[in-house]
């Protein structure tokens, strides 16, 4: 009889106990339920950060407010698509599906990355993503990505970059300007004397350009230079070739070069592609037509010069090419003064 009398009790132990663990247990899960709940409104409210989860199938299983906005679709148009359907072109889903699958198995890490993705309406979308592997209490496992918004990074990214240009370049023409000429003679003569190459300095300017203004316009002036600059960059695209707009009408080239022999040629060649615009210009006589001058100063690397030096030695031969009658090239060194 005591026997049966233990087993009851102890069999009523078992039944409490039973009944405690399953309390816990709705405990456990009412909290972890809480949890998840809290943490998901914690991702829908949060700014610039797109959150998805899916299941090892790929399959989205979650999908944040800010996915809305930064992709265009709405949850119940993307639930139970896969994550290549949604982000990946057609050609590379499946070398990116077995990706994710390889993490899942395997534990192979996807490492963050800085992509492009596509928005529903077609643009682009860059962003900052991150995969996470997460094991839930079932045994299974899910994958949240997150997705940071760089949209805002790179306009300000870009509008810096714009910025930048315009402080060194002519808004009239796209070539460097006079500030950015300040900024980087020195270090070009610099470099010119620790390479041992020659500098070429050489100034142009249009012949008769006042009269040209007065006689078919501002506009047409304006014209002029933009045609006059295509030209200069056309011949002196070479990734160490600089052209400045020094100011009005007056450009300034700069070029290193291990042997000046060829110069006078180049520069023979590039007045005759100005006066080859043929652009008329009937008070630039006796050309009748748009032509320019130019004066040359070789600096070689013994030489212990200024910057001011070669400007004023440069405009002492363009003075001189204008004194014998324009569309020509003067060299410094030619000067009989010298």
């Amino acid at each position: 009889m005591d026997h049966k009398e233990d087993l009851i009790e102890e069999l009523h132990k078992l039944r409490e106990e039973n009944q405690r663990l399953a309390h816990e247990n709705q405990r456990i899960l009412r909290q972890r339920d809480e949890t998840t709940r809290v943490f998901r409104n914690l991702f829908d409210k949060t700014p610039h950060i797109a959150v998805q989860g899916y299941s090892r199938e790929r399959k989205l299983i979650y999908w944040n407010l800010y996915c809305e906005e930064l992709y265009g679709y709405s949850k119940e148009e993307v639930l139970d698509r896969t994550w290549e359907e949604l982000f990946i072109p057609e050609p590379m889903r499946q070398a990116a599906a077995k990706k994710i699958d390889a993490w899942v198995a395997q534990g192979e890490v996807m490492p963050p990355i800085e992509v492009v993705r596509r928005h529903k309406d077609g643009s682009q979308v860059p962003v900052y993503s991150q995969h996470v592997l997460v094991h839930t209490p079932q045994g299974d496992k899910e994958i949240y990505c997150l997705d940071i918004d760089l949209r805002e990074l790179k306009r300000s990214e870009d509008l810096l970059e714009k910025t930048l240009i315009l402080a060194v370049t002519d808004p009239l023409t796209g070539l460097y300007n006079r500030g950015y000429y300040n900024q980087t003679i020195v270090n070009e003569m610099q470099r010119a004397r620790r390479d041992g190459k020659v500098l070429v300095y050489a100034m142009l300017d249009l012949d008769y350009f006042k009269k040209y203004n007065d006689t078919y316009g501002h506009l047409k002036g304006d014209e002029l230079l933009t045609r006059l600059a295509t030209v200069l960059k056309n011949h002196l695209a070479r990734a160490g070739d600089h052209v400045f707009r020094m100011g009005g009408e007056e450009f300034l080239v700069l070029y290193a070069i291990d042997d000046p022999t060829d110069v006078p040629l180049m520069m023979d060649n590039l007045l005759m592609a100005i006066e080859d615009m043929n652009i008329a210009h009937r008070k630039n006589q006796p050309y009748g037509r748009v032509t320019s001058s130019a004066g040359v100063y070789l600096y070689r690397p013994e030489e212990n010069l200024s910057a001011d030096d070669l400007y004023s030695r440069a405009d002492q031969a363009l003075y001189a090419a204008k004194a014998r009658g324009r569309n020509c090239c003067v060299f410094f060194h030619d000067l009989s003064t010298v």
